[in-house]
């Protein structure tokens, strides 16, 4: 676990609700999943992260290629919410015209969020 104070970001752990990991596994995929950081499609064969959590009473489960999980774990390592690590690395690295957004902006088109 990170400790929170020794880290730059603007975004610590203690904003977020208490959240209860009961499953985190890589898994190769034996079908067609779709991440949910850059909404890229996890082919059959390849590995991904999965993970089950109960957030405010709510069960939830993710599906990460591990490509976002590294560029996750790298430079957000004050940890991100399910769905906005893109936004975060924009908003912690980026200035304007910055192309960073591309996948995640692609991804919200496709899904409508």
């Amino acid at each position: 676990m990170l400790d929170a104070s020794t880290c730059s970001c603007k975004y610590h752990p203690d904003d977020y609700p208490e959240s209860v990991v009961l499953k985190r596994v890589v898994h190769r995929a034996r079908k067609a999943h779709e991440c949910c950081e850059c909404g890229e499609t996890i082919q059959p064969g390849q590995r991904y992260l999965h993970e089950a959590i109960i957030c405010d009473g709510c069960l939830d489960s993710y599906k990460t290629c591990l490509t976002c999980v590294a560029v996750g774990t790298d430079l957000l390592r004050c940890g991100w919410t399910y769905g906005d690590m893109w936004t975060r690395i924009h908003q912690e690295y980026c200035g304007e015209g910055c192309i960073c957004l591309r996948k995640r902006d692609k991804h919200v088109e496709n899904t409508g969020d």
